[in-house]
């Protein structure tokens, strides 16, 4: 296929790869300046001389690409040559899926069908596979559409449910039939989904849509009109995402469906090797503005003369290098990067204190482990796990962005190390009542035999 690539900025930098091995005729773009100029061996040329090429489309790299399809379109250009990240022009009719199935899927007489948006090892995507495997042991027929593979892909296969991976979920009318149809029910995981849960209202079957998310997702997906149907239920973590979800403009009428994690190994206070005496804090998860990893540092860096010979500091979970560079360069945490979940397993045996300063977090997994795993966690009052914390008996809370907050409450741990043994007992019975996967089988297999079997739940 024969290609003119309109856009030779950072968008095209970012997709050259997606490129590669098509034959590039030419470049586009509206720079007098790179015009004339040459671009990995081929010319940059002004829009206007497209006529000079032939080509099969011309594919639009840049974030103004509703402009330029305007721009090419008021050229004469045929708009179903124009592919950009909303329109896939003569390839709308393509659609590339991956699927990795299971015959037994077929003989269950109940199927439910699971989607996410992705298959990672992290927090929404594993609850759901966690949901899935309690449907599966349950009878139901259970697959999953995923719009990105990942790690989770293969635990699923070990539990023989059929997984889908599709390029993009911009499903027509006539494929939300193909690919929905032979469903009695579909489940739908976090907000990312909201345009394609909008599809889903030409299904008569019922629709749960499982919320994870607070304010900030909204705006960062660009969450346009909640969709609002009569076979549409929708489920929040917990009352931080229900109340952003109805904050957005969706339904009031919306549960809460708060999620469990199997119970770990070794979860039992094992001994520790000899740290030197020293109380260890970590603050576990990607590194980004809403998780607060700033907030703790700078707790540390304010405190370090009072705190330094009494405890040690890690930061666990995957950074940017420049962000890892600025981390490592105050030099009072140990950095640890992205670990696997069985390496987080055995670093969970020295960890005595897991601070979780997000400054807004629904119901952060990292909590829950920690109370698995009997430790003393702080948590800021901007995590839905705040609200089943009474400070000092289970847990301790912080204020959100505040350091002096924060640094109160370390303070208080490292003055009261003989409280840890009695506080994480507490923490485990908070995470039995709450978040065992015991509970959560229950909440599911309710809310999800209710939505089947109307007047009648699955227990």
């Amino acid at each position: 296929m024969r290609i003119i690539v309109f856009g030779t900025g950072n968008v095209y930098m970012a997709s050259r790869e997606k490129l590669q091995g098509m034959d590039i005729a030419a470049f586009l773009d509206n720079d007098p300046q790179k015009q004339g100029t040459y671009l990995e061996g081929r010319l940059i040329d002004a829009p206007e001389n497209i006529g000079r090429y032939a080509y099969d489309c011309i594919v639009l790299a840049s974030v103004h690409y509703q402009e330029m399809r305007a721009q090419l379109e008021g050229m004469g250009i045929d708009k179903d040559l124009i592919i950009d990240r909303e329109n896939r022009g003569y390839w709308s009719k393509i659609r590339r899926v991956e699927s990795y199935g299971w015959a037994e899927n077929s003989l269950a007489d109940r199927k439910i069908l699971l989607i996410t948006h992705d298959l990672s090892l992290t927090g929404a995507p594993l609850m759901l596979y966690y949901g899935a495997c309690i449907l599966k042991e349950k009878g139901y027929g259970v697959s999953v559409y995923s719009k990105a593979d990942g790690r989770l892909r293969y635990d699923y296969l070990h539990r023989g449910i059929s997984v889908s991976i599709f390029e993009e979920y911009d499903f027509r009318e006539e494929e939300i039939r193909q690919y929905f149809g032979q469903y009695d029910l579909i489940l739908a995981n976090t907000v990312v989904l909201w345009g394609l849960v909008e599809k889903l209202e030409k299904m008569s079957v019922p629709v749960l849509w499982w919320l994870h998310e607070e304010d900030n997702a909204y705006d960062e997906y660009k969450v346009g009109r909640l969709p609002s149907y009569e076979n549409l239920h929708v489920y929040g973590v917990g009352n931080r995402a229900v109340t952003s979800y109805r904050k957005h403009g969706g339904k009031q009428e919306i549960g809460r469906l708060v999620y469990g994690i199997p119970y770990g190994r070794d979860t039992q206070r094992p001994p520790k090797r000899d740290c030197g005496g020293k109380i260890i804090y970590a603050v576990i998860g990607y590194l980004s503005k809403r998780k607060g990893q700033d907030i703790f540092i700078s707790a540390i860096e304010k405190n370090w003369e009072r705190w330094k010979d009494q405890a040690k500091f890690w930061v666990i979970g995957a950074a940017a290098p420049d962000q890892e560079k600025a981390m490592k360069a105050t030099g009072k945490a140990e950095m640890y990067g992205s670990v696997s979940h069985e390496r987080m397993l055995e670093l969970y045996k020295e960890i005595d204190v897991v601070v979780c300063p997000s400054r807004n977090d629904p119901m952060p997994v990292v909590l829950t482990e920690g109370m698995m795993h009997r430790k003393v966690c702080i948590a800021s009052d901007m995590t839905g796990t705040a609200e089943l914390i009474t400070p000092f008996e289970n847990g301790l809370v912080c204020r959100a962005d505040d350091i002096e907050s924060l640094s109160q409450q370390i303070e208080w741990t490292i003055n009261h190390r003989d409280r840890f043994e009695a506080i994480g007992e507490c923490a485990y019975r908070t995470y039995q009542e709450n978040f065992s996967l015991e509970q959560f089988s229950r909440r599911l297999l309710g809310i999800v035999g209710g939505m089947m079997h109307p007047g009648n739940t699955l227990n």
